[in-house]
C-alpha cells in the first residue's frame, strides 16, 4: 500500500509507518519478500526525503523498523539479514 498505493493515501503514511514500527519487535520468520518490501519502503522515503523533509520522521521509524526486527527477533529473521545486505 505504501510503496504502490495512491497519492492519497499521503496523509496516513505517518500513521501505517507507525504501526509497523510498534508491532515489528513481535514479528518472527519475515519472509524474504516482506524484508525486500521494506527495504523498498525505505527507498521511497529516502528519495521523497529529498524532495520534501517532511518525511524525516518516517525515515527515522523506517530504520527502527528495520532494528527491531534484527535485535529483537535476530535468531528468527535471517531474511531481514539477507535484504539488508542485499541493499
Amino acid at each position: 500500500m505504501i510503496s504502490t498505493g495512491p497519492a492519497i493515501l499521503q496523509p496516513m503514511y505517518k500513521s501505517m509507518i507507525c504501526s509497523i514500527t510498534n508491532f515489528m519487535p513481535y514479528v518472527k520468520n519475515l519472509t524474504l519478500t516482506s524484508c525486500e518490501m521494506l527495504m523498498k519502503i525505505l527507498e521511497l522515503f529516502l528519495n521523497r526525503v529529498k524532495k520534501n523533509e517532511d518525511y524525516y520522521n518516517c525515515v527515522a521509524s523506517i530504520i527502527d523498523t528495520i532494528n527491531y526486527s534484527l535485535w529483537y527477533q535476530d535468531g528468527h529473521n535471517e531474511n531481514m539479514r539477507i535484504a539488508v545486505s542485499i541493499r
